[in-house]
């Protein structure tokens, strides 16, 4: 890949085109909780300086007001294909798309996968109960605003559940897919996207690191697959 990739730095304003006048003036809109309506895709197109300001500001006033860490034009009814994230900062994506569940850097281990939990503005029941899905630790997209962005952990020598759920860039990761997955019409309750115990450790590799449960004591361990394996016959589960 040619382009060049973009650090996005904590310190760095990417909405500083919206004015404060302007995100009051936008209405909160409605999270659109309709599943017919949810799984309409997004797709590509132009936008000028005024769509992407207006498609922001919406997108932004509405999350504050919701309180998520993400928004995707499909939940709140705009026609374009854009979202927010707000993790490290409020980011916009227009136009995002997944160039590769990885890193361009082919020495990183770009196929790491992880069990999560994640809530749902659209799907009201899994903000006081999350839902359990598979995801991709590092994710490259691409965006007509900023161009290649890589998204991933900014650690994965993660010893607990724990250390995991605290890593900022993970969540940001995991977030950008979630966000890209609804501009494509996907919800963390479809198969692709839902853990599914069977499923997931028929795929996982044999050194590829899982969460293992304890089932007396619920204490987590990280390990690889082919060290977790006897103790599943223990009655381990991974999760």
């Amino acid at each position: 890949m040619n382009e060049e990739i973009v650090e996005i730095e904590e310190d760095q304003e990417q909405l500083q085109y919206l004015s404060a006048e302007l995100v009051d003036s936008i209405e909160p809109k409605d999270i659109i909780t309709d599943v017919n309506a949810l799984s309409e895709r997004r797709e590509i197109q132009e936008m000028n300086d005024e769509d992407i300001t207006i498609t922001s500001a919406e997108l932004f006033r509405t999350l504050v007001e919701a309180g998520g860490l993400g928004l995707a034009t499909t939940q709140i009814g705009n026609p374009y294909r854009a979202c927010i994230v707000n993790v490290k900062e409020p980011l916009v994506l227009i136009n995002p798309r997944v160039v590769k569940f990885g890193t361009v850097d082919e020495n990183e281990n770009n196929g790491k996968r992880v069990i999560y939990r994640e809530s749902c503005l659209s799907i009201p029941k899994t903000m006081k109960k999350p839902k359990k899905t598979v995801r991709f630790t590092h994710v490259t997209v691409q965006t007509d605003n900023l161009g290649v962005v890589e998204f991933k952990p900014d650690n994965t020598n993660w010893r607990s559940q724990q250390d995991m759920y605290e890593d900022e860039g993970l969540l940001e990761s995991i977030v950008v897919q979630h966000e890209i997955n609804h501009l494509d019409g996907i919800l963390i309750t479809d198969p692709k996207i839902r853990y599914n115990k069977q499923v997931t450790v028929n795929k996982t590799g044999r050194n590829e690191k899982v969460m293992v449960m304890n089932p007396e004591n619920q204490e987590i361990s990280y390990m690889k697959y082919k060290h977790a394996q006897p103790l599943l016959e223990l009655g381990y589960e991974i999760v």
